[in-house]
């Protein structure tokens, strides 16, 4: 009888559709077909932003580099300025406040900057090196951060440790940055590597074991080929998620380190066609090849002679909105030309599938061209903004839909 339901269920009308939710000895899949928010329930943001943070030629608005911005409970928005290594505040109209870190090896200083989240309570989490993640709370006072190269050496495998996350309460999620031998996996050339999950004290809670880290060409000297897929990690509360664009399956770890959830939707592999790689390698030689005459049609011979991927990955980038739903982005060719990656400013206008914290699939959004979101409520996006020129604004559209 319940097999009969189960089929009848499938059967009916507009049913078919539906999620495909099972279990795996406790790991929750969740396989979705197609958003359930479509048309004018989708997703979407303003045409113009609500708040902006310019460029106005003051020391405060002058920006480089910002490493990631946030949004704190009382409005003000925080902007990790990755050359002049500070944490800098607005408020909610976008007027300078305050600035704090700032460059140097003492405590609560920084020699660089990766990432800014803001974590529940307001406590920032600034990842400040590979190896160093630093907490600081709403008004950029600083708390304590866990170094990685403090004595006593973490235990890992072999390889300089790096930190791809970090949990509120201190736990970093961290892989050596070299990847083990590559593995024939589905015709392609994956290096694996081990990730391991370590508490505040850096001892080791879980070990998450051998993950896809990157593709590899099938060289000498065996590089990721452009637009190829890479290991993409995010972290928010007490939830950790791993993916590798190979296949569209994002995996959630919970603080102890065990998987509970398996994320997929509907996807075929884009192929990259003939047009996509020529304005690929355009853009990208217009960009960063800088010699002239012969030296340059040499210059652009050779990169052309680069390995590059014969398809897309599922996905370049993970972001977890105040609500708990999971934001990925859809990889574009044509990104890659800005910095080389496909999970940095988009030069076209981003795509990205919204997972509701149970894994389903609720809606399909599209974002500015030259727009990186960072924070996302639910109400709001905000994020980097670049113009023709490069210069940086901080800019915060309105969220509708769904």
């Amino acid at each position: 009888m319940r097999s009969l339901l189960l089929l009848v269920f499938l059967a009916a009308p507009g049913l078919a559709q539906a999620p495909v939710i099972r279990d795996s000895a406790g790991v929750r899949i969740v396989t979705s077909a197609v958003p359930r928010l479509t048309g004018a329930q989708a997703m979407r943001v303003a045409v113009d932003p609500s708040v902006v943070v310019p460029e106005d030629n003051s020391e405060a608005t002058l920006f480089s580099r910002i490493m990631g911005v946030g949004r704190l409970s009382d409005g003000r928005i925080v902007v990790a300025d990755g050359a002049s290594l500070q944490l800098r505040f607005f408020d909610n109209r976008g007027r300078f406040v305050n600035a704090a870190v700032g460059k140097g090896s003492g405590p609560g200083e920084a020699t660089r900057m990766t990432s800014v989240v803001v974590a529940a309570g307001d406590t920032l989490i600034l990842i400040a090196e590979a190896t160093r993640v630093a907490f600081y709370d709403g008004r950029g006072r600083f708390l304590y951060d866990v170094n990685l190269l403090t004595p006593p050496a973490v235990q890992l495998p072999p390889g300089a440790p790096m930190i791809l996350a970090a949990l509120p309460n201190g736990a970093t999620l961290v892989t050596p940055m070299r990847s083990g031998p590559p593995r024939t996996v589905g015709g392609r050339q994956i290096a694996f590597g081990p990730v391991s999950l370590l508490g505040r004290s850096r001892a080791t809670v879980a070990a998450l074991g051998e993950q896809p880290m990157m593709e590899l060409a099938a060289s000498a000297d065996a590089q990721p080929p452009w637009l190829s897929a890479q290991l993409v990690a995010a972290a928010s509360g007490t939830r950790v998620f791993l993916g590798f664009g190979t296949e569209y399956a994002v995996r959630e770890f919970d603080a102890s380190g065990r998987l509970t959830q398996i994320v997929r939707r509907a996807w075929t592999a884009p192929r990259v066609t003939d047009a996509m790689r020529e304005a690929f390698i355009t853009e990208w030689t217009s960009r960063w090849i800088k010699s002239a005459g012969p030296a340059r049609a040499q210059d652009i011979a050779e990169f052309r002679r680069s390995p590059i991927s014969p398809t897309l990955p599922a996905f370049s980038r993970f972001l977890v909105d105040r609500a708990g739903r999971l934001w990925v982005r859809t990889p574009n060719a044509i990104d890659a030309a800005r910095a080389g990656q496909l999970n940095g400013a988009p030069l076209a206008p981003s795509i990205w599938s919204v997972f509701e914290r149970d894994g389903t699939w609720r809606s399909e959004i599209t974002l500015p061209t030259d727009f990186q979101p960072f924070d996302v409520g639910t109400d709001y996006v905000l994020g980097v903004l670049r113009d023709a020129d490069g210069v940086e604004s901080v800019v915060q559209y309105r969220l509708y839909g769904g």
